[in-house]
C-alpha cells in the first residue's frame, strides 16, 4: 500500500517539499560564502565588494538558472510519473524506459571517464575568465546601470523616498519606538485570534527570548522590512495572478508553462 498507493498519491506534495528545500539552500549562498563556502556566492560577493554590478548580475542570473532547471525538472518528473501511474504503466513501456535509462547511464559513465582522462573533454568551450556570453552580459548590465544612475537619478530617488518615508519609516517608528510590552501584547493577541492558545505560548516564549537578547530594536527594524516586502510581493502577486487568469498569453510568458501535458485517461476525468 505504501509503495503502490500512498507514495504515488503523495508525489506532488513530496516534490513541493524538495523544491522548497532547493530554494532555501540556494537562498543561503551568500551566507555560506561568508564562512568559506565556494561557488556562485563568491562570484556575487566579490562583485558587490568591488561595485561591479554586471558581474554580480551574471552570478545572480546563474543562481536563478539553476533554480529554474531544478524546479522544472523535478516538477515535470512528478507530473509525468503521476500521469503514468494513473493511466497504468504497461510492462512493455516500463521495460523500454528501463533500457533507455540503462543506456543513458552507460553513456554518462563513458563521458565522465573521458572528461577525467583527456584534456579536450574537460575544457570549458570559451574564454576562461568570462565564458561565452558572461563578459558581454556583464558589460551590458554595467553600462545600463551607469546610464540609469546618470539619466534616471530623479526617478529612482523619488521611488526610494516614497518607499522609505512613506512606508518603511512610519511602520518602523511604530514597531521600534513603541513600548516593547505594547508590541508584544499586540503580537500575542494576534496569535490568539488567528491560531489559538498553543501559538500564544510559542509567541510569548519567543518574544521573551528576543527581549532578553537585547536586540529588540534591531529585530523590530527587521520585522518592518519583512512586512513591507511581504505587502509589496502580495500586491504584485495579485496583479500578476489576475493577469495570468485573464490572459492565456500572459500565462505562457510569466509562468513558462508551454510544455504540453498529456490528459488523464477518460476513466479518471
Amino acid at each position: 500500500m505504501l509503495r503502490t498507493v500512498q507514495l504515488p498519491m503523495a508525489r506532488r506534495t513530496i516534490v513541493v517539499g524538495i523544491n522548497q528545500c532547493i530554494m532555501a539552500a540556494l537562498s543561503m549562498l551568500m551566507i555560506a560564502v561568508l564562512i568559506g563556502g565556494p561557488g556562485l556566492g563568491q562570484v556575487v560577493l566579490r562583485a558587490l565588494e568591488s561595485l561591479d554590478i554586471g558581474s554580480a548580475f551574471t552570478g545572480g542570473l546563474a543562481v536563478v538558472i539553476i533554480a529554474i532547471v531544478l524546479d522544472r525538472v523535478t516538477t515535470a518528473a512528478s507530473e509525468r510519473g503521476e500521469l503514468r501511474w494513473r493511466a497504468g504503466n504497461p510492462p512493455a513501456a516500463a521495460r523500454r524506459r528501463r533500457w533507455i535509462l540503462i543506456a543513458a547511464a552507460v553513456v554518462a559513465a563513458v563521458l565522465v571517464y573521458e572528461s577525467t582522462s583527456y584534456v579536450w573533454a574537460n575544457t570549458f568551450p570559451g574564454p576562461a575568465d568570462g565564458g561565452v556570453i558572461g563578459n558581454g552580459l556583464s558589460s551590458a548590465v554595467s553600462s545600463a546601470n551607469d546610464w540609469t544612475n546618470l539619466h534616471l537619478y530623479d526617478v529612482t530617488n523619488a521611488i526610494r523616498n516614497v518607499t522609505t518615508y512613506g512606508f518603511i519609516n512610519p511602520l518602523q517608528a511604530v514597531l521600534a519606538n513603541a513600548p516593547w510590552w505594547l508590541v508584544g501584547g499586540v503580537v500575542i493577541a494576534l496569535a490568539w485570534a488567528l491560531a489559538g492558545w498553543r501559538s500564544v505560548v510559542v509567541a510569548a516564549t519567543c518574544l521573551a527570548l528576543l527581549l532578553g537578547s537585547g536586540l529588540w530594536e534591531a529585530a523590530m527594524e527587521t520585522l518592518t522590512q519583512v512586512l513591507i516586502a511581504t505587502v509589496l510581493v502580495v500586491a504584485l502577486g495579485i496583479v500578476f495572478g489576475v493577469l495570468i487568469a485573464r490572459s492565456r498569453r500572459a500565462d505562457l510568458v510569466i509562468r513558462r508553462s508551454w510544455t504540453p501535458c498529456r490528459p488523464f485517461p477518460r476513466s479518471y476525468t
